[in-house]
């Protein structure tokens, strides 16, 4: 990732690739959310870093990685409102 970055043509011309896959979803991992049981991208990165976090207390990844699971195991679509709901949630922890 780090010479792909450094690399300034590289990124424009791998986008070429994935762009066709990526066309009408907001976000890579949108395909999978589709997949009974699928393992989503939220699942490698913010699951893994919750699991390393053990006891750790993590709230935000934890609340991620819920409504995640949540849509994935209920078929629901993806949409703003679910990070709508989140944001709103937190605003309201963090205000009381």
């Amino acid at each position: 990732m780090s010479l792909i970055l450094r690399t300034p043509w590289l990124p424009a011309m791998m986008a070429v690739f994935f762009r066709p896959s990526l066309r009408g979803t907001y976000c890579s991992m949108a395909p999978d959310i589709h997949v009974d049981h699928a393992r989503t991208e939220i699942d490698a990165y913010t699951g893994h870093l919750i699991r390393l976090a053990g006891e750790f207390p993590c709230p935000l990844n934890r609340s991620v990685f819920a409504l995640i699971n949540k849509i994935t195991s209920e078929g629901l679509k993806p949409k703003y409102q679910h990070l709508q709901n989140l944001a709103d949630h937190w605003a309201k922890r963090i205000a009381s």
